[in-house]
């Protein structure tokens, strides 16, 4: 059977918020055809119980499945591989969004588009209203876009976006395996600069915070958190393969890439590892080449840089609020 839409929900260990969370997800699509995909990652409480009995308690079209122990973007690609929707969407139990699918439905079926995506302030959504009345300006290009987000004009969310399920499979888009950290950043703009119709709904995304699980501390990452800097790396590839103007390919070489490392050193950091062992880590794998300045590299990254390279034990990390999150 086909459906409109297909939800993928990755969860490991949340049986006390699992069904705050399922709550949520089925808000989004109360009024049109749609499948649930619970992907469980070997959860060691009731959560793959808890979600079974609510899709079959609430008559939900749907599946559960015990994905093993892997990472988040394998159980991605896992609800992908089964997904019976036209469309699919992703929900992160610590990232919830009210309602905003039913407006990005709207839009695709006049639209037919590729990839759907929302405004992230109200000043945003006003400029996507007044695209939307101009027919010239309707549309953007992957290339466009990507700018819109290097200027940040706007930003994009896995959990916040829909994307065509046979425009994935026909372009063998899918999560980097065995990837915690930077996969989301990678499929995002593996998929708007693919996509060959892009829309933007006039919907102002707002968090459900209620909802959300409610996480403990946060484990110790170590030298995965890497896993962001690779991520970023092969984005910057894709452009170079892709011939995107150089502007943009400066800009992930200059900015974004060694961007990433910092980041990296400044969780490292944070999670209180000695600074020799940081700068060996980034020696061994061959990050500390990255940390160069360019004309695209902005003067407080070029600072931060600066400090790291000529006096680490100077050094002091950005707070956890300053930085990007730290986890896909």
């Amino acid at each position: 059977m086909g459906y409109e839409i297909t939800l993928i929900l990755p969860v490991r260990n949340i049986e006390n918020d699992i069904v705050r969370v399922l709550d949520t997800a089925r808000d989004q699509v109360d009024n049109f055809s749609a499948e649930f995909i619970v992907v469980d990652m070997a959860s060691k409480d009731a959560t793959l119980w808890r979600a079974l009995h609510y899709i079959e308690s609430h008559g939900l079209s749907g599946m559960v499945l015990q994905n093993g122990e892997g990472s988040v973007s394998e159980a991605l690609n896992t609800g992908i591989q089964k997904a019976a929707g036209k469309y699919l969407s992703f929900v992160f139990a610590r990232r919830l969004y009210r309602p905003f699918l039913q407006d990005y439905l709207t839009m695709v079926r006049e639209e037919n588009a590729d990839f759907v995506f929302g405004a992230t302030s109200e000043e945003e959504q006003k400029m996507v209203l007044q695209r939307k009345r101009n027919q010239l300006l309707r549309y953007r290009t992957g290339t466009e876009l990507l700018r819109a987000i290097q200027a940040g004009e706007t930003r994009l969310d896995i959990a916040a976006v829909m994307v065509r399920t046979a425009f994935l499979r026909g372009k063998a888009i899918s999560f980097t395996r065995d990837c915690s950290f930077g996969y989301a950043e990678e499929f995002l703009i593996r998929c708007i600069l693919q996509a060959e119709r892009l829309q933007q709904a006039p919907v102002l995304l707002q968090r459900n915070t209620v909802n959300e699980w409610s996480q403990g501390k946060q484990g110790v990452i170590g030298a995965r958190i890497f896993q962001k800097v690779d991520a970023v790396i092969r984005i910057s590839e894709l452009l170079a393969r892709m011939n995107v103007d150089e502007d943009l390919r400066l800009y992930y070489r200059e900015q974004r890439i060694p961007e990433a490392v910092m980041e990296c050193v400044d969780i490292l950091l944070r999670e209180k590892m000695q600074y020799n062992a940081v700068r060996g880590l980034l020696r061994l794998s061959g990050y500390d080449k990255l940390l160069k300045s360019g004309g695209h590299t902005p003067k407080a990254l070029r600072r931060r840089i600066l400090r790291w390279n000529t006096a680490p034990w100077l050094y002091k990390p950005l707070k956890k609020a300053e930085s990007r999150p730290q986890k896909d």
